[in-house]
Order: C-alpha cells, then sequence, then structure tokens
C-alpha cells in the first residue's frame, strides 16, 4: 500500500475528505487523463492528451520541481484536480513569467479548489522570486479559454487582469496537397501520397 505524501494548505476548501497531496509519478497519468477527458466532455479543453502524451511532458519538464511544484487533490481517494507550477524568463525584457496551470473536474469546479491552487501557484512564485537572478521582476500567469466563464471569473477574482488573447484556428485535414498545387507551391514526386498515408494514421 502506497503512502499518500500530503501537500499541507492553510486556505484549503472545506470539504470532506478533502487532501492537498504531492506528484506520485506514473500512476497519476490516469488520473490526470481522466480529468482531462472530462474538461473535454464539457467543452473546457479541446487538446488531444493521451497516456504516451502525458509521460512525455512529465518525464521533460522544465523550470519544474516534479515533487513541489506540482500538486494533486483528492476527495474521499478519488483525483479531481491538479496543478502545475513552473517558471520561464522573457527574451524581450528579461522578467519571468510564474505560471500557474489548473485542471481542475467539472463535478468539483467553483467550490473553493481553484482559489486554494492558484494560492499554492503564487506562493511558489514567491520561492523562485527568492531565489533565482532578479526573480522579483515577473509576474503571475494563468490561461483561460473565452467560452469557460466559470474559470474566468475565479481567475479575475483573484486579481489578474487579460493581459494577452490567443486565437485558434484549424481547418479540415483533406486534399492539402491539391492546395498547395492549386496556389502555385512545389510539392515533391510522392509527397500527396504520404501525405494521405499521414493523415490516415489520425483518423
Amino acid at each position: 500500500m502506497n503512502t499518500i505524501e500530503v501537500y499541507p494548505l492553510n486556505n484549503a476548501p472545506k470539504i470532506d475528505g478533502l487532501i492537498f497531496r504531492h506528484f506520485a509519478g506514473e500512476t497519476d497519468y490516469p488520473k490526470m487523463l481522466a480529468i482531462y477527458q472530462k474538461l473535454h466532455t464539457a467543452g473546457q479543453y479541446s487538446g488531444e492528451t493521451t497516456l504516451k502524451s502525458l509521460e512525455a511532458e512529465f518525464a521533460n519538464l522544465s523550470n519544474c520541481d516534479p515533487h513541489d511544484d506540482l500538486i494533486f487533490v483528492e476527495v474521499k481517494g478519488q483525483t479531481v484536480a491538479f496543478c502545475r507550477f513552473f517558471w520561464e524568463r522573457q527574451i524581450s525584457n528579461k522578467k519571468y513569467s510564474y505560471a500557474i496551470m489548473f485542471r481542475v473536474d467539472p463535478a468539483w469546479q467553483a467550490k473553493g479548489i481553484e482559489q486554494a491552487l492558484i494560492e499554492w501557484g503564487e506562493s511558489r512564485g514567491r520561492h523562485y522570486a527568492a531565489t533565482l537572478p532578479e526573480g522579483n521582476t515577473g509576474f503571475f500567469l494563468a490561461f483561460c479559454r473565452e467560452t469557460d466563464l466559470t474559470r474566468f471569473n475565479i481567475i479575475k477574482g483573484s486579481g489578474y487582469e487579460i493581459k494577452r488573447y490567443y486565437h485558434s484556428m484549424s481547418r479540415d485535414l483533406v486534399d492539402l496537397a491539391r492546395m498547395a498545387r492549386a496556389r502555385g507551391n512545389h510539392c515533391p514526386p510522392g509527397f500527396a501520397k504520404r501525405l494521405s498515408q499521414d493523415l490516415g494514421r489520425f483518423k
């Protein structure tokens, strides 16, 4: 039986059976995937996350200590949320961005868990701000889809302001080679066939 390494927080909401814990390694990947799938079903996440993509991502973390910069939320043994903190230094102005990336099961949103994770992430940011060169020249960063009003209101209520917008564009993966030729772009011999074979793997 594995021992749960609790990550104590002072601002945890009053939910029966709620605990915050450290990352448990590969056994957490299926639990994270289940949350992503629920968010996808609820229209709050559009990515194509898989167990393999999670393994690749978390085996190659940058500026993120898996032990101290990952936190998981359980309610009566069920993982309902997780959060990752990491930092980056901007090339243009040398300021640090302290990113707080949290995912919460839709059934457990707006119950105080998000606020606790944001405050936890900010505490990690203050830790790094005190240790990195010129670390105090930075800002906290969180992301939100425009349609996710619950998340937006929580982040805004935590004192965050909109500073940057991102746009997502897509099109069907059909006739790309034909469209390229129609626009006068050169396609190497066999390109269309190889492209069709490659795209077929994603169907």
